[in-house]
């Protein structure tokens, strides 16, 4: 009987766990997702950039070519490959964050919002992009991450 009393009270303690939600996400949490990411980004590595979003995170890049303005949406592993070819023959890359803003959201989810210059660097030219950056993270298995990303290129020279 006791062993009976005490396995209910261990599932009942369980399925409490369960229910409960992460804790909330904290602002410097949020700013150092998002600076360990510019650092694989700026070293090439592609593979840690990605270790910071969600594999179900949902990705939607905007740009401007020849043919007018573009909305990709892109998943996790498009988003990889998307980088791997921007990044392939650049040699030097180069990210400055001026006007980065963390909002702590109801949910403990976040919302990172920020004015990027990028800077890429190739053989034969040198380009400056004003991209437009949104994010939001949540607390997946304990550590923060990117669940949705948005980047729009306002400008280009």
């Amino acid at each position: 009987m006791r062993k009976t009393i005490a396995l209910a009270l261990a599932l009942a303690a369980g399925a409490a766990l369960a229910g409960e939600k992460p804790a909330p996400l904290k602002e410097a949490e949020v700013k150092a997702v998002i600076q360990a990411m510019d650092a694989a980004l700026q070293k090439k590595d592609v593979e840690g950039a990605l270790g910071h979003v969600a594999e179900s995170a949902q990705i939607r890049v905007a740009v401007t070519s020849a043919e007018g303005p573009q909305i990709l949406p892109l998943g996790r592993n498009e988003y990889g490959d998307m980088l791997k070819t921007t990044l392939s023959d650049v040699q030097n890359y180069r990210l400055e964050r001026k006007a980065p803003l963390v909002t702590l959201l109801k949910d403990g989810k976040a919302l990172y919002t920020d004015l990027v210059t990028e800077t890429i660097e190739t053989k034969n030219k040198k380009t400056r992009n004003l991209n437009q950056e949104r994010a939001v993270l949540e607390r997946l298995d304990g550590k923060a991450k990117i669940i949705m990303l948005e980047s729009s290129v306002i400008m280009t020279n």
